[in-house]
């Protein structure tokens, strides 16, 4: 009966360690991205949200695909990657974004991207970060 419990609580401890160490890496990857790319704390979930879908795109030597190819049985697409800059096409009835470079932060769904758009603030040295959602092309 000891044996058993000793078991369960081995696997117990293995999964919260593993859980210790991917938590700690994706806060180390967001930290870094927020400071390499000079972005406010305030948008650490849209940045995460995006490390978190490129880590799942990028190839993993220890299971010899990509984690979404693992989960999913294909191939990711990876069009778009954390951190790309892209150009907004708009339609005919919203023009105000047509043609403005913005940062990709992570895909919401099957219609919907999440992006940053920055604007500098005249004679203030400093810019402003406005997210948000597109359709991808």
């Amino acid at each position: 009966m000891a044996h058993r419990h000793g078991a369960s609580a081995t696997v117990l401890l293995w999964s919260t360690r593993t859980i210790d160490t991917a938590t700690r890496t994706a806060r180390v990857l967001v930290q870094t991205a927020l400071e390499e790319l000079n972005l406010p704390k305030v948008l650490y979930k849209y940045v995460l949200d995006g490390i978190c879908e490129t880590w799942n795109k990028t190839y993993n030597k220890q299971i010899g695909m990509t984690p979404a190819e693992k989960h999913l049985g294909f191939p990711p697409v990876r069009t778009f990657m954390f951190g790309d800059q892209v150009v907004v096409k708009m339609n005919e009835k919203s023009l105000e974004l047509a043609g403005v470079e913005v940062t990709y932060l992570h895909k919401e769904n099957s219609y919907l991207a999440t992006v940053l758009r920055r604007a500098p603030v005249l004679g203030k040295g400093t810019e402003t970060h406005t997210v948000l959602e597109v359709h991808p092309v």
